[in-house]
C-alpha cells in the first residue's frame, strides 16, 4: 500500500484520491485534504456549533476513507465499477456507499481464501475465480463488457502458466482439428490467440491476416461454428470488418451469432469507425492498429494528466487525421480542462463524420445540461442511449436531466425501459 500526498481540492472521484490496476498486488492513496469541505460545511450548516460541524466532518473524512481503501483494495481483488451509488465500488464518492453486493463478497470471499491458503504462491486464486467469473457471465450475472473480458484475459494467461492460451469465447481453438484445417493453421490460430491474451492485438492481427484467405479458398472450409470462433477472436483483435465477414459464414439464426454482430455494432460506434473506414484513413487491415490506438489514447485521456494526453492525441491525429474517432477523444480532453467551446466543435465534428459515434452523442449532451439547454441534451442523450444502451453513463445523464427539469412521467419512463432491458432499477 503506497501513501501519497493529497489531492488538492473538492474530490469527486474515487480514483482522485485512489488508484489501483484490476487483480494487482498493491495499490495507492492520497491524504485527505478536507479543507474546501469544511469551508462548505461551515457555510452550509452555520446554525451548528463548532463542535457538531467538526464532528460531522471528521465522520465523513473516516467513512470516505474506509470507503476508497475498500474500493481500491477490491480492484486488486478484481472487482469492476458498480453503477448504484450505495455500493463501495461505484467511482463516484457517495456518503451512502456501505457495502458489496453479494456476487462482488463471493468472489472476494474466494481470492481472499486461495491467497492466504498459498501465501507463498503468486495469484493462486487465478484457476478458480476464472470459473466463477465465466460461469456468472454465462448466467448473465456479469455484463460483458471491455473490462470484464480483460479481467478474463489476465485470469486465462495466469491459470494456464502462459502457456497454451485459451480461446476468447466459447467454440475457439478447440474446436479446429476437427474440422480438416491443417495442424498448421491451428497453430497459427492458436498463436493469434496468445498473442492476444498478452495484450498484442496488432502481433495477432499479423498472424491471423495471412490464415483468412487460406481458409475461405480451402475446400475442407471451416463450417459455421469455426466461423464464429474466428469472428470472435478477429473482434477482441479489432478487425471488425474481417470480423463482420466472418460472421457472414456463420449461422445467423444462432444466438451467440446475433450476439457477437450486435457486439461489433457497439464497438464501432464506441471507436467511432465507420464501416467505409477507407474514406477516413482506416482501411480494413488497418483497424487494429486504431482501434488498439483509440482504446490507449482513452485511456490516457481518463487520466486527467492533460499534457500527456495531448501529446498523445497529437500523434494519434497525425496518424488517423480524418477518422472521428480522433475528434471524439479531443473533445473529451477538452471539457475535461473544462474548455466547452472547443470540445463542442469536436465533438461536433466527430458526428459529422460518423452519426453513430456514441460518446459524441452522450459528451455533447453532458454539456447541453450545463449551458441549460434541455431540449438538445434530451437529443443527444437519447441517441447516445439507443445507440450504446449497455453504456450507463447516457442512461444516468439522462434521469439527471429529467430530475433536474421535475419530469416525472419520463423519470418513470425511462426507469420501465432501464428495468425492462437490465432487470435492475435505473441507477441514481
Amino acid at each position: 500500500l503506497g501513501l501519497v500526498t493529497p489531492f488538492r481540492g473538492v474530490a469527486t472521484s474515487i480514483h482522485q484520491i485512489g488508484n489501483a490496476r484490476l487483480l494487482a498486488r498493491h495499490f495507492v492513496l492520497r491524504g485527505m485534504d478536507d479543507e474546501q469541505e469544511a469551508r462548505a460545511l461551515d457555510q452550509v450548516f452555520r446554525l451548528l456549533s463548532v463542535e457538531e460541524r467538526e464532528r460531522v466532518l471528521g465522520d465523513r473524512k473516516a467513512h470516505k476513507e474506509i470507503v476508497i481503501f475498500l474500493h481500491e483494495w477490491a480492484h486488486t481483488m478484481g472487482l469492476l465499477h458498480a453503477e448504484d451509488h450505495s455500493l463501495v465500488m461505484n467511482p463516484h464518492y457517495d456518503p451512502r456507499q456501505t457495502g458489496f453486493t453479494d456476487p462482488e463478497k463471493q468472489i472476494l470471499a474466494l481470492v481472499i481464501d486461495r491467497r492466504l491458503a498459498k501465501p507463498g504462491e503468486l495469484y493462486p486464486e487465478s484457476a478458480d475465480l476464472l470459473a466463477l467469473l465465466e460461469k456468472s457471465k454465462a448466467a448473465g450475472i456479469v455484463a460483458s463488457d471491455r473490462d470484464f473480458d480483460q479481467v478474463l484475459d489476465v485470469l486465462r494467461r495466469r491459470a494456464g502458466g502462459n502457456q497454451k492460451a485459451t480461446p476468447p469465447a466459447a467454440g475457439g481453438a478447440t474446436d479446429l482439428p476437427t474440422l480438416n484445417i491443417p495442424p498448421r493453421d491451428i497453430e497459427t490460430f492458436n498463436a493469434a490467440v496468445g498473442a492476444l491474451n498478452a495484450g498484442h492485438a496488432t502481433e495477432a492481427w499479423a498472424l491471423l491476416a495471412p490464415l483468412l484467405p487460406a481458409l475461405s479458398a480451402r475446400a475442407g472450409k471451416p463450417d459455421a461454428r469455426t466461423w464464429l470462433s474466428i469472428a470472435q477472436l478477429l473482434h477482441k483483435i479489432g478487425a471488425l470488418t474481417e470480423a463482420e465477414a466472418a460472421i457472414a459464414r456463420a449461422d445467423r439464426n444462432q444466438a451467440d451469432t446475433q450476439k457477437l454482430a450486435d457486439d461489433i455494432e457497439t464497438t464501432r460506434r464506441r471507436v467511432a469507425l465507420p464501416r467505409n473506414g477507407v474514406t477516413i484513413g482506416v482501411p480494413p487491415e488497418k483497424e487494429p492498429a486504431y482501434v488498439s490506438s483509440f482504446w490507449t489514447a482513452a485511456e490516457v485521456v481518463a487520466s486527467q494528466k492533460t499534457a500527456a494526453a495531448r501529446t498523445h492525441l497529437t500523434g494519434l491525429a497525425a496518424m488517423y487525421p480524418e477518422a472521428p474517432g480522433v475528434d471524439v477523444l479531443w473533445c473529451e480532453l477538452e471539457l475535461r480542462a473544462q474548455k466547452p467551446v472547443p470540445a463542442t466543435k469536436r465533438c461536433s465534428a466527430g458526428v459529422a463524420k460518423f452519426e453513430e459515434a456514441a460518446r459524441a452523442h452522450f459528451l455533447l449532451g453532458v454539456m447541453a445540461i450545463g449551458d441549460r439547454r434541455e431540449s438538445a441534451a434530451e437529443k443527444h442523450l437519447r441517441q447516445a442511449i439507443l445507440l450504446d444502451p449497455k453504456e450507463p453513463s447516457g442512461w444516468r445523464e439522462l434521469v439527471r436531466l429529467y430530475r433536474m427539469t421535475r419530469a416525472k412521467t419520463r423519470i418513470a419512463e425511462l426507469s420501465a425501459k432501464y428495468n425492462a432491458l437490465f432487470s435492475r432499477p435505473l441507477p441514481e
